[in-house]
């Protein structure tokens, strides 16, 4: 080798040259040196005596070289000096192919990892990552990369993975805990329509040249193969290959457990483990288990329909446990005699009584709550065709239990997580725990890390007692990432915080563990507290505390930019904005937990201002730019009130008489465009990022208010719960009326509220002829608050629009037939009205009316608190009001009265919708038509002066009510008592005052406006529905753009063409999309004939994609 071949420049100076054969098991040593250092110029030479096949050559230089470019080199290690190099170059001779077993890998290629910083010559070499599938070269890429940063973090270059033992390798308990995620996509919601495509068709349309290549293994067309699935004529063999194909690029547990498995492939791979038998090696099943594990910690399993339980679950898996059988896969699950089926009681029952032989029991004990484990019984063969059942499971361990899994009243129950990572946590035997959500993955490249960052928690180089950290973190990609414009989005933003922010916490040393899947050490976490904390309301993000419970004890949190592990994130809008909301509303439980008060006390200022970011700096930093906005056009509507002007103000000297256009948050995306540009170069890093910088400046413009909040909420109610987002696929349509249950108080109305000052702030600048500011960003924020959700709906069609539209106007306009007083007193009346979105016949007078109730469960203090506050704000608008708003209130309280008595009638002719919209009209349009003269400014302050007058009233009146004992609601007097007639007499009492509590209620409701302030924005809304989706129709009507930018490519029409968009099927005019096969490059199906002469790093990312689940579900 040497500088002709355009491996090493001229100059560097070579000191040393070793060559290591491999001639049966015998290892010998060619030591080359000249006398003192030898200048490399052309060729150099070293000869062998043949037949002598090289297995490895390094070098060692006199210095480090700065002109040699490593990407062109396969790098395998580096010692602690920085000047030995250890390369690959094997070449096969007719001398080495007699007699000789080669390396299992005998040809390697250089990588082009950054190919457009010099032209090399490639005419020779066996693998261009650009040939790859995208997916393919970017895993990759990444190894090769990575091994040099895995060197620098301290591993010993000399370590090889195949010479490993089982003393070597450190133990490690992989679990992955589910409550009712999917295991495996079933074939019904596959079939499932969005209202154009089949979920199946979408998921194909993601990755079509994968689809061909699961048609060609099962030797039918790709189109027949879809056509046979969707019209159910497939056979059941098939159906199950496509359903885990699916499986295997949705967020399902099946494709966690199968990402899992690679690391027990890596293991299986080493021979002192295995035995290396590489046919059957599978069968060493209990060796194997010494060194790693598998628990799947499901938390619903076996369980009744009725108590949380699916059998389809179930059913999936069981399906996983025996396509795993070799493997040591286990189930852990938590038993309750009284929830749990039938065939689940009787394999718990016998396994406690062949377990508890010894023990003399009681004659009437039973087994009421325990913590099992099984497995798939190995003596069990199954059948052709045989549906599983839970029979053929093994029950390997079983641990009793006092108390039930979750404990607490039923609205007061402990975390569910934080007990099943417990329940798990007790049948972990590795040294090390890692924790998988339901939603990740892993590749075999990563997998072969694995055992080499284990060992970076006890170094060789330190003392053997002690433990450098107690948690490591590491990267994630993103596989949801080319799932449509949310997913990209989503992946943006995981891929910020769990990589670029935990580098730089580690680097300040305030790195807390803020999910999975970190490695944790199992012995510490199981004899100090778990893995998480499990308290309700306080610890709902429960992971995090786990950081916390490290640095109170004095222990580290460290991360590794070696590794990186699959994840999947949120790819639907409406599920992206619920899994924030829920985030930040768990960390204001971290605000009031005493782990965040005892750190805070111990650490010192600098310590503190870095934890401060570290914990709940984030989000409480989005709720004070979120309150900002209100104080600050709240300051200039009263500025203007004051007669105060824009030049008045720039005397001052002060920033708020100009507009600013640029705004600072745009600072928070430089740390992005740099990591891009590290990862992908200058031209790709750039592409990437300002492609997508329009959707992420909406998505997120979002999203900080639903972070916002749900910290707004949080910190007045005390509460936080956990939200199912169900992670749906990209392509799920959510409808209008949906969309209003979900941000109907955490943006419509805020946004709304920011638009009706706005229109004071002009409308009064404007009447009086002074300058006012344009306030761009504010509008800009507010429209998208309002405007997004239909932005990113998917599937925009005529028809779909029509059926959003009718039911949304069903759920505005109708209303109950009958009030409060003409209920039963079967119980709370907030447990009798409609308002569950699942529920059709829920009207968005019962959702609002419940909401008004809501205060009976609040504090009194609480409720006092609110009143002062708007007596305040009443009080500014009085004061700060001119002649002219008084003038024109006294014509709105007629309006009012005529409205409480339009009201009366339309109670007694059975409320009646037409009436109701009339008594609407009356109140917000009559005074302003009676009125022409009356400016708009005046109009709109009355108007709010007489709203919030009729708020301090009424919030008076139920405080009153709530503090004199005759009229105070009890709301726990369902469960009083009926027996003896005193009792009965007392709890009747109880029932008759808060059913009173409640009429007095509704009559503020409908009488102080409220319900038509209700009623008015939910028209307003519907209006601007439906004109944003009319143009997203109008969008995906010409040439499908709106579907390519939102989806993908195939599921938009031709550029330049229009008309109604088909079903998509595959084979109809597909183009390749990220994660399918590149034009002209090498496809999917010639990667296996490829293998058997690949690298290890080739063959260890291409089988990722290769095996993404057993040999029957495989595909290239």
């Amino acid at each position: 080798f040497g500088s002709s071949s355009g491996v090493l420049m001229e100059g560097p100076c070579i000191s040393s040259l070793h060559v290591r054969t491999h001639k049966g098991t015998e290892t010998k040593d060619f030591d080359i040196s000249g006398a003192g250092d030898l200048n490399v110029q052309g060729a150099f030479t070293v000869t062998l005596e043949p037949p002598c096949p090289v297995y490895e050559m390094y070098f060692r230089t006199a210095q480090q070289e700065e002109a040699m470019d490593p990407t062109h080199w396969s790098l395998k290690g580096e010692t602690h000096d920085g000047k030995e190099k250890v390369l690959i170059r094997q070449k096969e001779t007719r001398e080495m192919a007699n007699g000789y077993r080669l390396p299992r890998f005998s040809k390697v290629g250089p990588f082009l990892v950054e190919q457009w910083r010099k032209d090399f010559d490639t005419s020779d070499s066996d693998l261009r990552l650009d040939t790859l599938p995208a997916a393919a070269a970017e895993l990759l890429s990444f190894f090769t990369v990575s091994l040099k940063t895995l060197l620098k973090e301290g591993i010993d270059p000399t370590e090889r993975l195949l010479e490993c033992s089982i003393g070597s390798l450190p133990t490690l308990t992989q679990i992955i805990p589910s409550f009712n995620e999917t295991v495996i996509n079933s074939e019904k919601s596959l079939i499932d329509e969005d209202g154009v495509q089949s979920n199946l068709a979408f998921i194909i349309s993601q990755y079509p040249g994968e689809w061909d290549n699961l048609a060609a293994k099962l030797r039918t067309s790709a189109r027949e193969l879809f056509l046979d699935f969707i019209s159910r004529t497939s056979s059941a063999d098939h159906v199950m290959e496509v359903r885990l194909w699916a499986a295997m690029r949705s967020q399902t547990v099946a494709k966690t457990v199968a990402g899992a498995i690679r690391y027990h492939e890596v293991l299986g791979m080493i021979p002192k483990v295995e035995g290396y038998q590489p046919r059957d090696f599978m069968k060493n099943f209990h060796s194997h288990a010494q060194v790693g594990q598998l628990i799947i910690a499901h938390q619903t399993f076996g369980k009744s329909d009725k108590d949380e339980g699916n059998e389809d679950n179930d059913q999936s898996l069981l399906q996983l446990l025996e396509m795993y059988r070799e493997w040591p896969v286990y189930l852990a699950f938590d038993f309750d005699s009284k929830a749990a089926r039938k065939p689940v009681s009787h394999l718990v029952e016998h396994a406690a009584v062949d377990k508890f032989k010894p023990i003399q029991l009681k004659k009437d004990f039973t087994l009421r709550y325990a913590s099992a484990l099984v497995r798939y019984s190995p003596s069990r063969n199954r059948q052709h065709g045989h549906k599983l059942s839970y029979q053929d499971l093994q029950v390997i361990e079983l641990l009793p239990r006092r108390h039930p899994l979750l404990i607490g009243t039923p609205n007061f129950k402990s975390q569910g997580k934080a007990g099943n990572q417990l329940n798990a946590l007790r049948f972990a035997g590795g040294h090390y725990i890692q924790m998988m959500d339901a939603n990740m993955g892993a590749s075999f490249s990563e997998a072969c890390k694995v055992p080499f960052i284990l060992k970076m928690f006890q170094p060789a180089q330190i003392d053997r007692r002690l433990v450098k950290f107690r948690i490591l973190g590491f990267r994630e990609f993103i596989f949801t990432e080319h799932h449509g414009a949310v997913g990209g989005i989503m992946a943006s933003a995981e891929s910020s915080f769990g990589t670029i922010c935990q580098r730089f916490l580690a680097g300040l040393d305030v790195r807390m563990h803020y999910g999975h899947p970190d490695f944790i050490d199992a012995f510490w976490a199981s004899n100090r507290g778990s893995l998480s904390k499990a308290s309700p309301a306080i610890n709902l993000s429960e992971d995090i505390f786990a950081g916390f419970n490290a640095r109170m004890r004095g222990e580290r949190s460290e991360h590794s930019d070696a590794l990186a592990w699959e994840k999947g994130r949120e790819t639907s809008f409406n599920t992206s904005s619920m899994f924030f909301y829920k985030v930040s509303t768990g960390n204001v439980g971290v605000m009031r937990s005493r782990d965040l008060k005892i750190l805070c006390e111990r650490l010192n200022i600098a310590d503190n201002l870095s934890f401060y970011f570290a914990s709940i700096g984030f989000y409480l930093n989005n709720w004070l730019i979120d309150m900002s906005i209100k104080v600050y056009l709240f300051v200039f509507v009263l500025l203007t009130l004051a007669s105060k002007t824009l030049e008045d103000v720039g005397k001052l000297g002060s920033l708020l008489a100009s507009e600013w256009i640029v705004s600072m948050g745009i600072i928070a995306t430089l740390p992005r465009f740099a990591e891009l540009i590290l990862e992908y170069g200058c031209l790709e890093g750039f592409c990437r990022f300002f492609k997508s910088v329009l959707s992420i400046l909406i998505a997120f413009t979002f999203i900080n208010k639903s972070i916002a909040s749900g910290v707004s909420t949080a910190m007045v109610t005390g509460e936080g719960n956990y939200i199912a987002t169900g992670r749906p696929n990209a392509n799920t349509h959510f409808s209008w009326r949906e969309c209003y249950f979900v941000h109907c108080q955490t943006h419509y109305y805020p946004a709304l509220n920011l638009l009706m000052w706005y229109l004071v702030y002009h409308s009064i600048t404007y009447e009086h002829e002074t300058s006012a500011l344009p306030m761009f960003i504010i509008v800009f924020t507010a429209m998208m608050w309002l405007i997004a959700p239909m932005l990113f709906c998917p599937q925009p069609r005529f028809t779909r629009l029509q059926v959003d539209m009718r039911e949304y106007w069903k759920f505005v306009v109708a209303t109950p037939k009958e009030s409060v007083r003409g209920r039963s007193l079967k119980g709370l009346l907030e447990d009798q009205l409609r308002v569950g979105y699942s529920d059709q016949r829920s009207t968005l007078y019962e959702m609002w009316l419940a909401r008004a109730l809501e205060h009976k469960r609040r504090s009194k203090t609480l409720q006092a608190g609110i009143l002062v506050w708007n007596f305040v704000l009443l009080g500014l608008l009085v004061g700060l009001s001119q002649v002219g708003v008084f003038i024109g209130l006294w014509d709105f309280f007629v309006a009012f009265i005529c409205h409480c008595v339009l009201i009366m009638v339309w109670e007694a002719f059975g409320r009646p919708e037409a009436l109701m919209l009339f008594a609407f009209l009356s109140v917000f349009l009559v005074p302003y038509l009676f009125m022409p003269d009356m400016l708009l400014c005046d109009y709109l302050l009355a108007l709010l002066i007489l709203i919030q007058c009729l708020c301090v009233i009424k919030q008076a009146v139920l405080l009153v009510c709530r503090l004199y004992p005759a009229t105070r609601p009890n709301m726990k007097w369902p469960e009083m008592p009926s027996k003896p007639d005193a009792e009965w007499r007392k709890k009747k009492n109880a029932a008759n005052r808060t059913r009173r509590y409640d009429m007095l209620v509704e009559y503020f409701f409908i009488n102080f406006m409220e319900y038509e302030i209700h009623l008015l924005c939910a028209l307003f809304i519907l209006i601007l529905n439906l004109i944003t989706q009319l143009l997203m129709v109008l969008l995906d009507w010409i040439g499908g753009l709106h579907s390519w930018f939102l989806l993908n490519r195939n599921l938009g029409l031709e550029l330049g063409t229009c008309g109604k968009r088909r079903k998509y099927e595959p084979g109809h005019g597909q183009r390749s999309t990220r994660g399918a096969s590149q034009q002209g490059g090498m496809q999917p199906t010639e990667i296996a004939a490829w293998l058997p002469q690949a690298t290890p790093a080739a063959v260890a990312a291409a089988s990722s994609l290769s095996r993404p689940a057993p040999p029957a579900a495989s595909t290239a």
